[in-house]
């Protein structure tokens, strides 16, 4: 539903894809389709890959692979280490892969190790703090204005749980000792949970602050 709103801001540089977003059947079509969209206003796309990577997902990927790199993404999301070999192993450029909040670039000395695993493009930790980022080198990195954040992922499925897997993809919800809800949602093709956390992250009114920090975007 924020596909066409995210496109028509003028500020916008970049859409990432989520790849559960849609069925494995469908998502090459799915990509092909938006990275049209998206290249038709002067934009990139790029293909976020699933939080978890196992064998059972390297092989779909694999086998699929030429459909998938040919239906126009300008480069890919990683989000753990597992893809970037996969990546590296299907010859995909540096320069086309980008790694998620959670391959957590914590130091310059991070920085300096995950370039040596040829992971350049970063993104900035959400955990750090203003001080804590002027001592980072911002400009390599993204930085996270505004989303609900992945609070942990679970491969012990709350919907099978409760109810029993009928893999159907739905969100639930965690209510902890104070009556508080966190949402729960299931990845059925990949088989894993993600919990986020009950209230968006929101930097909107630091923006001057984060100016000064001179994020790459």
């Amino acid at each position: 539903e924020q596909f066409q709103i995210a496109l028509a801001q003028p500020e916008t540089d970049r859409i990432y894809l989520e790849a559960f977003a849609f069925s494995r059947g469908k998502l090459c079509q799915a990509l092909s389709d938006i990275a049209g969209q998206v290249h038709a206003d002067g934009k990139e796309c790029y293909l976020a890959l699933p939080h978890i990577f196992r064998m059972q997902t390297a092989g779909w990927y694999t086998k699929n692979w030429q459909q998938i790199s040919g239906a126009g993404a300008d480069g890919y999301l990683i989000r753990n280490l597992e893809e970037l070999a996969f990546l590296k192993q299907m010859g995909v450029p540096a320069m086309q892969i980008h790694g998620d909040s959670n391959l957590y670039v914590f130091s310059n000395e991070a920085v300096r190790g995950f370039k040596d695993l040829s992971l350049c493009h970063y993104t900035l930790p959400a955990e750090l703090n203003a001080k804590e980022l002027q001592k980072l080198n911002c400009a390599g990195g993204e930085m996270i204005l505004y989303g609900y954040q992945p609070m942990m992922l679970s491969a012990q499925c709350l919907h099978k749980n409760t109810e029993g897997c009928d893999r159907t993809e739905r969100v639930f919800y965690l209510k902890d000792r104070c009556g508080k809800l966190f949402p729960v949602k299931n990845h059925c093709e990949d088989c894993y949970n993600i919990i986020y956390n009950i209230t968006p992250l929101s930097l909107l009114h630091q923006f001057c602050q984060i100016q000064a920090l001179h994020p790459g975007s």
